[in-house]
């Protein structure tokens, strides 16, 4: 689970779990088997120049993440899938086994791809007093 917005969540879930998240109002955008793939953090702090030819798969999401993902899709062999703006770029998903390598922006330094892994210990209620307001 990653916590992208106040609007947007990216999260790893059961299907019982999905099914659960919709019962209670939630929307669910369903994008692929959690073992067949894998999720990626792409920031880019560059003055980039947008390609528009993305902006639709992206659903008007912001230049930064647009530029970022058109930028990754013009070096990888691999199919990526944008899940949405993230801060300062824009979180992909690639089929599970995909090396950090195979979507690194050119050029980019260290910290500027982060793979997101799925971790039991965020289950554990971390937005519960933020979301009782304290």
């Amino acid at each position: 689970m990653h916590v992208a917005s106040a609007r947007l969540v990216l999260a790893m879930a059961t299907m019982v779990g999905a099914a659960a998240l919709e019962q209670a109002g939630f929307p669910v955008d369903l994008r692929g088997p959690v073992e067949e793939t894998a999720a990626f953090l792409i920031r880019d702090d560059r003055p980039l120049a947008p390609d528009h030819a993305f902006a639709d798969i992206l659903g008007g999401a912001t230049t930064r993440a647009t530029s970022a993902f058109g930028l990754v899709a013009g070096t990888t062999t691999r199919p990526l899938l944008p899940l949405g703006s993230a801060p300062g770029g824009v979180y992909l998903a690639v089929p599970a086994g995909a090396a950090i390598e195979d979507v690194r922006l050119p050029g980019a330094k260290p910290g500027h791809t982060e793979r997101l892994l799925p971790d039991p210990a965020l289950l554990s209620r971390p937005g519960e007093a933020w979301s009782r307001g304290q």
